[in-house]
C-alpha cells in the first residue's frame, strides 16, 4: 500500500507540473524565443504529449518532427503562429496539456486505494483540471478516456 500512495503522489505531482496556467506562460515564453532562435529547441510539452505536436503542426501547417526543433522550423513557427494566429493557439495547447496530462497521469489512480490524504490531493488536482476544461468537448474527452483506462492496482508493479 505505501509504494501505490508513493506512486501515486508522484503521479498527482506530474499532472499538477502540466498545471494550465505554467503551460500557457510556458507556450509563449518558447513562442516569443523562437522569433531569434539560435540553438536547436527540445520541447518538453511536445515531447511528453505527441498529441500537441500533431495539433500544432496542424494549426499552423508545417511539418514538426520529433526531437529537437532546428532555429530555421522555429523561426517558421513563429511567424506562422504570430502572423496567423495572434498567439491563440498557446490557450489552445494549454488547454490540450491539461486534458492529456488528466489522462495519462491522473486516469490510470484507483482513487478507491488511496489513503485519505492522498485522497484529498487527487481530488484537488483531478477537479482543478476537470473546472479549467468547463464547457470544452476537452471534458468529455477525459471522462471517455478515464472510462477506459485500465487503473493501476496494487500488483501492479512500476
Amino acid at each position: 500500500m505505501r509504494q501505490y500512495q508513493k506512486w501515486a503522489l508522484d503521479q498527482i505531482a506530474e499532472f499538477d507540473k502540466w498545471d494550465y496556467d505554467r503551460v500557457l506562460k510556458d507556450v509563449k515564453e518558447t513562442y516569443a524565443k523562437m522569433k531569434t532562435a539560435d540553438e536547436p529547441l527540445r520541447w518538453e510539452l511536445l515531447e511528453v504529449f505527441p498529441s500537441l505536436r500533431t495539433q500544432l503542426a496542424k494549426d499552423i501547417d508545417l511539418e514538426i518532427p520529433k526531437g529537437e526543433i532546428s532555429t530555421e522550423l522555429q523561426k517558421k513557427i513563429y511567424e506562422k503562429v504570430y502572423g496567423k494566429m495572434r498567439w491563440s493557439n498557446a490557450e489552445e495547447l494549454a488547454y490540450g496539456a491539461t486534458r492529456e496530462a488528466m489522462v495519462k497521469f491522473l486516469a490510470p489512480i484507483d482513487e478507491h486505494l488511496l489513503d485519505r490524504p492522498v485522497q484529498q490531493l487527487f481530488g484537488k488536482s483531478y477537479s482543478r483540471g476537470w473546472t479549467r476544461l468547463e464547457g470544452r468537448d476537452d471534458q468529455l474527452f477525459v471522462a471517455q478516456q478515464a472510462a477506459v483506462v485500465v487503473k493501476r492496482g496494487l500488483a501492479d508493479k512500476n
